[in-house]
């Protein structure tokens, strides 16, 4: 979005880009919990609270990390450690 200099085309494209963004994260929230009752039907809010607890961190922590990036690295360097982090789990995942 950087790079985008027609006014339109960015508000469109920002517009686009966070629609993917906002489906992207409605569906990893919906699929943690589907594998979390599927997997522990009898520890649900146990398991519930530690996801929720998980997703806090993870909020509070990444503002500070991806700064330090921005810092060391510059504007690129948050997203390409983050695709590269998200590249690995990828294997892990699978």
């Amino acid at each position: 979005m950087d790079y985008v200099s027609n006014p339109f085309m960015f508000a469109f494209m920002f517009g686009c880009l966070r629609l993917v963004q906002g489906v992207g994260a409605i569906s990893i929230q919906t699929a943690n919990y589907s594998i979390m009752v599927k997997s522990f039907p009898d520890d649900l809010n146990k398991v519930a609270g530690i996801i929720e607890a998980l997703s806090g961190v993870g909020l509070v922590s990444g503002p500070v990390i991806g700064s330090f990036l921005y810092a060391i690295g510059g504007f690129a360097l948050p997203f390409y450690f983050c695709g590269t982090v998200f590249l690995l789990a990828s294997f892990f995942v699978y």
